[in-house]
């Protein structure tokens, strides 16, 4: 995980991010779980961490992209909700959880007939990342931004409302 901060909240779509630590911008750590255990491992790992205004659960677990596949990739899930007795107002910007920043990103074509409303990256035509809307998404899509030579992949939040992403990086 980024030392830098993971939400911001941008009132215009070419604001920077946010510069300094994430404990230096207000964000504190609540916690880690580590449930079930499947196989010997635990099928799950979540870090918790609010900011007083948005409540940040960051889910990880190892997935596999086939059954047969040889390499294990990481399957991560961000859950956001309003912090209990908090608002944002819209002067305070939109909320917003940077994905990634990187040289080069570049939005895959969906298969000819497809339906879902994932959407897949092809980072530093390396690796992929595949993003999946969950609770409370609607009207919510990956927004992809040039920054001086980087680019960065932001997933807008709702900042009254819970919020999911799923997202899997696949190697």
């Amino acid at each position: 995980m980024p030392d830098s901060r993971p939400v911001a909240y941008l009132t215009t779509p070419d604001q920077a991010w946010p510069e300094g630590l994430a404990r230096e911008n207000g964000f504190r750590f609540q916690g880690y779980s580590l449930p079930a255990v499947a196989n010997g491992q635990p099928a799950l790992t979540a870090f918790q961490f609010t900011d007083g205004r948005l409540d940040v659960i960051d889910q990880f677990s190892a997935w596999k992209s086939t059954p047969n596949d040889a390499t294990t990739d990481l399957q991560r899930t961000i859950l956001t909700r309003p912090s209990k007795g908090s608002t944002i107002s819209s002067t305070d910007g939109t909320p917003q959880f940077r994905v990634l920043k990187a040289s080069r990103i570049e939005q895959e074509e969906p298969l000819a007939g497809s339906s879902s409303s994932s959407t897949t990256w092809l980072i530093d035509g390396v690796w992929w990342l595949t993003i999946e809307p969950q609770a409370g998404t609607q009207g919510l899509r990956p927004q992809l931004r040039t920054m001086g030579n980087s680019k960065e992949l932001l997933l807008p939040l709702h900042p009254d409302k819970t919020t999911g992403w799923m997202l899997k990086y696949n190697w």
